[in-house]
C-alpha cells in the first residue's frame, strides 16, 4: 500500500505501533512454519499416507476384506473388528491463492482507510471525528498491516524452501554421480588386474565405456525439480 494515499491534508488518526514482542511472535511462528516441512512426523506421515492407498488399492481387489478404508479431507481411517488407525491431515496454506485473497483485500481496505482518512481531512476540527470512526480506522489499519506481513511472510518463507529445496536435490544429483564414478573406478582396476592375467575384458571396457558416457550426462543434465507453493501451517497427527 502506498503510504501517501493514507496521509491526510490536515489531520490524521494516530496508529499504536506494534509491540516488539509481537514482532518476535511472527518471526517465531515464520521460523516454525519453515520447520514443518522437514519436520519428522510430517515425513513419516507421506510415508504413512501412500501406505493408505497402497493397502486400500489392495483391499478392494481383496475378495476377503481385512480392513475397512475411509477418507474424507480432514482424515484417514482404517479400521477392523479390533480397532482403528486414524491420520488426521496436515493443514495447507496454498500459497498463490492465498497471496492473491489478500490482496484483493488489501485493495479494499486501502479504499475504506482513504474514505475514513477524507472524512478527517474536512472535517472542522479533531473533536467531530466520533470514536466510533476512529475506533473503525484502527481495527482497518491493524488488519492491513497485518495482512501486509503475512503477503510478505509467505512469500519469503516459499522463496528459502525453494531455495533448500535447489540445495537438496542438487546435492542428492551430486551423490548418486560420485557413486556412478566409484562404482566405475572399481570396473577401471578390474580391467586392470583382467589384463595383467591376460583375461577377456571385452565386456568390462564396453561397461566402462557405457558408464562413463552416462556419468558425463548426468553432470551436464540440468537439475530440475518442482517449485513448492504450498506451507504447512498445522501439521498432520495419527491417532490408534
Amino acid at each position: 500500500m502506498n503510504n501517501s494515499k493514507l496521509k491526510t491534508k490536515k489531520k490524521s488518526i494516530i496508529i499504536k505501533k506494534e509491540s516488539k514482542k509481537k514482532s518476535k511472535n511472527i518471526e517465531n511462528e515464520k521460523s516454525k512454519l519453515l520447520e514443518n516441512t522437514k519436520n519428522p512426523i510430517y515425513q513419516k506421515y507421506l510415508i504413512e499416507f501412500e501406505n493408505f492407498f497402497k493397502e486400500k488399492k489392495k483391499n478392494d481387489k481383496s475378495k476377503k476384506k481385512s480392513y475397512t478404508y475411509d477418507h474424507t479431507s480432514e482424515k484417514l481411517i482404517k479400521s477392523n473388528s479390533s480397532g482403528k488407525k486414524i491420520i488426521h491431515l496436515p493443514k495447507y496454506i496454498l500459497t498463490d491463492q492465498s497471496i492473491n485473497e489478500i490482496e484483493s483485500r488489501l485493495k479494499e481496505l486501502e479504499i475504506d482507510l482513504n474514505y475514513i482518512n477524507n472524512l478527517v481531512d474536512f472535517s472542522d476540527n479533531e473533536q467531530e471525528i466520533s470514536t466510533e470512526i476512529k475506533t473503525k480506522f484502527q481495527e482497518l489499519k491493524k488488519e492491513y498491516v497485518k495482512l501486509e506481513k503475512s503477503k510478505l511472510n509467505q512469500i519469503e518463507i516459499i522463496k528459502e524452501l525453494n531455495d533448500i529445496e535447489t540445495i537438496e536435490v542438487q546435492a542428492e544429483k551430486q551423490m548418486a554421480i560420485n557413486a556412478k564414478i566409484r562404482e566405475n573406478r572399481d570396473i577401471y582396476f578390474m580391467i586392470q588386474e583382467k589384463f595383467k592375467l591376460k583375461e577377456d575384458i571385452t565386456d568390462l571396457v564396453k561397461e566402462y565405456i557405457s558408464n562413463k558416457k552416462n556419468i558425463d550426462l548426468s553432470e551436464k543434465k540440468p537439475t530440475i525439480k518442482k517449485e513448492i507453493n504450498y506451507i504447512i501451517e498445522k501439521l498432520p497427527s495419527i491417532e490408534k
